[in-house]
Formats: structure tokens, sequence, C-alpha cells
């Protein structure tokens, strides 16, 4: 996690335009004042989120154990990265008719014309400050941290029952080993993902039709990954089954900062590398394969909210002294 750190520990941080983009950015941004083992949030041109509150939670359970900081963070709570929402804004003109609220960022995008050039919108929030986000461009310099789902913590809740999603999969882990599973990759997603429910067409070992809930994937051997799926790609990663991300990706969650290709799951590629040729060469290798399963499954158990709050503290211990500088 920290070394998203280190492109900011010689830049510094010029913190009256940090502020300034703040208060009049078109993006919904909200503002946490850490003094010590307080926690003050502060939000925008918006009213306070359910997102908001769950980042201040987590906050406040980190300033229980470091106390010492001393600092202002300013974190985008939105499902999109600052360049895919940038796009919109520059050439969208009805893109701030989509909610009443999103009305009062028009004076602001004003104010910030003044002083900025607009074009480059996407690069002042992406790479010239450091901005907190969900989901990141790998290329950006924001600082990626756990989504709200991770926060409700895995090990008790679950989207859908009231079995935690943990125990499901470790549960489903149990009654079917890798080997049993069917020899195949499935992905199961909206129409909205489209690059991913296309691989069936592309790939003879891929099935994405009809859709399937989780436990009907969890039959399959091997399993399609996106960063753009918070609690997915948990239960995916937890599981016995194989893994398989796209290493092209061009967004993450904070999960990448954790798995390692070929030792947590298996990177494809639409080129050289396709599912079909993953399946082909490591099917039957099952020693390989299954210390992947191992490796991954051990690296979600560990990764609790509980450890998660210390990683994410003592990330926050070196954003304070870059902050104070």
């Amino acid at each position: 996690m920290n070394k998203q750190l280190e492109c900011w520990k010689n830049k510094g941080i010029d913190k009256k335009k940090m502020e300034f983009l703040f208060k009049n950015s078109p993006f919904r941004i909200s503002k946490y004042v850490i003094k010590n083992e307080n926690v003050e949030l502060i939000c925008g041109w918006h009213p306070k989120r359910y997102r908001s509150s769950i980042f201040l939670i987590f906050l406040k359970k980190i300033v229980k154990v470091y106390n010492n900081l001393d600092c202002v963070i300013y974190i985008s709570d939105s499902d999109r990265t600052f360049d895919q929402m940038s796009v919109d804004i520059l050439n969208n003109p009805h893109y701030f008719d989509k909610f009443p609220e999103m009305r009062k960022a028009l004076p602001l995008l004003d104010n910030l014309k003044k002083y900025f050039d607009i074009k480059n919108i996407s690069d002042i929030y992406s790479n010239n400050f450091p901005f907190f986000c969900i989901y990141k461009n790998i290329n950006s310099n924001n600082i990626c941290m756990p989504d709200p789902f991770f926060f409700k913590n895995y090990k008790i809740w679950s989207r859908d029952t009231n079995e935690s999603l943990y125990n499901k999969i470790i549960s489903s882990n149990k009654q079917k080993k890798l080997n049993d599973k069917i020899k195949l990759a499935v992905f199961s997603g909206r129409d909205k993902y489209k690059k991913y429910n296309e691989l069936g067409e592309k790939n003879k070992y891929v099935t994405t039709t009809p859709k399937r809930n989780m436990y009907e994937q969890l039959k399959y051997k091997f399993l399609i990954g996106t960063y753009s799926r918070w609690d997915t790609i948990y239960w995916q990663l937890l599981s016995n089954s194989i893994t398989l991300i796209d290493e092209k990706n061009k967004y993450i969650l904070f999960y990448y900062y954790y798995v390692k290709p070929k030792i947590h799951y298996l990177p494809y590629n639409n080129d050289n590398n396709t599912i079909d040729n993953i399946i082909e060469k490591y099917d039957d290798n099952d020693l390989y394969l299954n210390n992947i399963s191992n490796n991954s499954t051990e690296l979600m158990k560990k990764l609790s909210l509980e450890n998660i709050i210390d990683d994410f503290g003592k990330l926050l211990v070196e954003y304070n002294k870059i902050y104070n500088n």
C-alpha cells in the first residue's frame, strides 16, 4: 500500500491549492481533518453521503491506534476514476443535470477555470495532488483506499443473506476441490461489462451465458475477475478456484497492491496470452494451480478489516510526514 506514496515524497503538497481544488471541485470529494484522536468530516457542494460516513468510521478506528496524526486527506467516494468523470465533464453538456444536487457544482467549475486549464482537469486531480479514491487509473498518482463494502467486514457481512461472505466461500472451498471443478473459465455480469461478456465469443474455454449466481460460478475451475467489482473480486480470490485478471487492466482497486501475478492469480490478455492459451498450458498442472489457489485463499484470509486498519494506519503515518514537510 505504502508504495503509492513514493511519488509524493519529493514533490510535497501545496496545501492551499489542494484546499482550493476541494472547495471548487466538480467531483464529489469529502475532506477529513485528522488531529490526534479526532477526525472531522467536511463535505463539499454535496450533502453527506453514506460512503462518507463509512470512511469517517474507518478513520476513527485508525486514529485510536495511530493517534499522533495531524493532517488533512481528501477522498473521492465515486465508483469512477477522475479521468473517467473528466471525460463527461468536458464532453457531456448534460452531465450536471443527472441529479439536482450536481447543479451546485457548475459555478465551482467556473471558479476552477479562473486558475487552472480545465482541459487538464483529469491530470490535476489524478496526478498533481494526492487525492484519495476507491477506484483509480493504474498510472495515476491517486492514493487507493479500500472500498465501502470491505469496510462492512466480509467476515460478518454479505450483500444478500445473513451468512457472511467469508463463511460462504470457506464452506464452498471445503465442499468442492479445485481438481473436481468444471474445466472452463466463467464470467457472469451485467451488460455494462461488455469487454468481459465478449470473452465467450473469443475463447472456446470461456462461458458467459446464462447469467450465474456466485454459487453457480464457484463450480468452475477458473473465474474471470475485474477490479471494478468490489465484493466479487474478494470472493473470487478467497475461493479455491483460479482467478484470471487482465494484465492490461487500466483501472484498479486497493487489492492490486496485495495480489501478485502467477502467485495469487493468473494474468491474461487478448493478444498473445489469451484465456484459452492459459487453460491449455496449465490445466493439467495440478501442483501449480493448487499452489496459486492456496496462496490466493490464504492471502484473502489474512486481508481482514483489522489488518487493513493497521496497513492503512501505517500509510497515513507516512502521508502525515509528507503533508507536514
